[in-house]
């Protein structure tokens, strides 16, 4: 099964990742999932295997920050490595748009929390806060536990940086003996 990380660029693309969506959410942040397709500031990071959409992540970059908004495995992949990957793919892509830290708010009542958190944490998230939530659920309130978790994304500027720098500087060797 070759896997493909990306981000979303088609109609196919987006209506895979909004099954996945109603999968992971049902219709619990419809309307805020539906802003967020609409928000350019938005950016969708997708996983297919044999041309099928499997994952996804959605994150918002505004000004140095941004925020993972959802993510998302469809139920017969999970606990392959899919999200961590959509995850990294994630921290490039709001590092190449500005952003110097990623933050997540994770519900501890999910089944996944565990191993989402434990993801967070191997590409640097640190906990900022934990606070108790609720949302409604077939008219009843349910109350939830939330970790919001940060992720620097400095680390990865200053290796982007690096490379940049160390490109340019084997470009000036070349031309100083002559090379192109």
């Amino acid at each position: 099964m070759a896997r493909e990380i990306y981000l979303a660029n088609s109609k196919e693309d987006f209506e895979g990742l909004t099954e996945i969506h109603k999968e992971c959410f049902n219709l619990s942040h419809w309307g805020e999932y539906k802003n967020a397709l609409a928000d350019e500031r938005c950016f969708f990071v997708v996983a297919k295997e044999d041309e099928e959409i499997v994952g996804y992540l959605t994150v918002r970059v505004e000004g140095e920050g941004s925020i993972g908004l959802w993510q998302g495995t469809k139920e017969s992949h999970r606990r392959q490595g899919i999200g961590e990957q959509i995850a990294r793919k994630g921290l490039q892509e709001a590092c190449k748009r500005g952003a110097e830290y990623l933050d997540s708010h994770l519900t501890e009542e999910n089944d996944m929390f565990a191993a989402i958190a434990g993801q967070a944490k191997k590409n640097g998230a640190i906990p900022i806060a934990r606070y108790p939530d609720h949302y409604i659920k077939d008219g009843e309130k349910i109350n939830i536990m939330v970790s919001h978790l940060r992720t620097s994304l400095m680390p990865l500027k200053e290796r982007a940086s690096n490379v940049e720098r160390g490109t340019t500087e084997q470009k000036n060797v070349r031309n100083a003996h002559g090379g192109t």
